[in-house]
């Protein structure tokens, strides 16, 4: 969670995303980060198995349009995770 807020609370304070988020139904916290609803609603984490499952749903349910960005968050070196998640998304 934390490496998630890490990666998002950044974009609560700027007024698009904070007035995007709030339309959306989550509302900016008093520190001016996002709540943890926000984190577990647009992030996905956990092993190879996890997020390709998650995102085979999201795709099943309609979306037809998929950024993906990698918040880092171990200490394996960025490439190999940037490989390792290209790897994932191209055998969806």
């Amino acid at each position: 969670m934390s490496a998630g807020h890490k990666f998002l609370d950044f974009y609560a304070k700027i007024p698009f995303y904070a007035n995007m988020f709030s339309s959306a139904g989550f509302q900016m916290t008093s520190d001016q980060g996002v709540p943890d609803a926000l984190v577990d609603t647009l992030l996905i984490s956990g092993n190879e198995t996890t997020v390709s499952s998650r995102l085979r749903e999201l795709l099943e349910a309609g979306l037809d349009e998929l950024l993906i960005t990698l918040a880092l968050i171990s200490d394996t070196a960025e490439d190999e995770q940037q490989a390792r998640v290209l790897y994932l998304v191209g055998h969806l």
